[in-house]
């Protein structure tokens, strides 16, 4: 199977053309288009599928990989998209409300063609808020309360004294006297 070959029986039953049509120019004067669109949303599907998380991996992926380029779809001739140009075509994506569409179509055609039965129910939990978020205020009261808590337990840094048998001699604040001197040099 060649690279061009891996994913298109997967592209094959995707109609992207509505989704292409939003996203297009809408005249055509202008500044031309110097991205090649199709073969990025073909390379945030194909990202998905071979787990690539991140938009800054998927861009290093096509710079350093000539075979993945070509599965999607791009041409010797495409730049390849930064990481900007990657997050204005998913702002746009998600403006136009296509990619809802083509997900839709795509599931009653599956259920059409008995891929589904349609007796499972899966349901997006991103607008659910998580258990930290509800109770982050009480949350982190509670951390702030253990921090006092481990500052009051800190040890108190303690200097030992080590007994010695020869007793230390007290110091005396009496000034040094000078040394006298009987022959020139040498200390008396």
């Amino acid at each position: 199977m060649g690279p061009e070959d891996k994913y298109s029986q997967i592209f094959e039953h995707l109609h992207l053309a509505p989704v292409l049509s939003a996203l297009g120019k809408k005249s055509h004067r202008g500044r031309p288009e110097q991205l090649n669109v199709p073969a990025m949303i073909y390379s945030l599907l194909i990202a998905k599928m071979e787990n690539i998380e991140f938009i800054s991996a998927l861009v290093r992926r096509l710079n350093h990989s000539h075979e993945f380029r070509v599965q999607c779809r791009f041409t010797g001739s495409d730049n390849i998209p930064s990481q900007a140009s990657y997050s204005r075509l998913i702002h746009a994506l998600e403006q136009t409300g296509m990619l809802e569409q083509l997900q839709d179509r795509l599931v009653t055609s599956a259920l059409e063609e008995g891929f589904v039965s349609g007796t499972h129910l899966a349901v997006d939990s991103s607008m659910v808020e998580a258990w930290d978020c509800q109770f982050s205020e009480s949350a982190s009261k509670r951390r702030a309360a253990r921090r006092e808590q481990k500052k009051g337990e800190a040890p108190v840094a303690e200097q030992l004294q080590l007994e010695s048998p020869e007793p230390e001699p007290k110091a005396v604040n009496e000034p040094l006297k000078k040394p006298k001197y009987s022959k020139p040099g040498r200390p008396s």
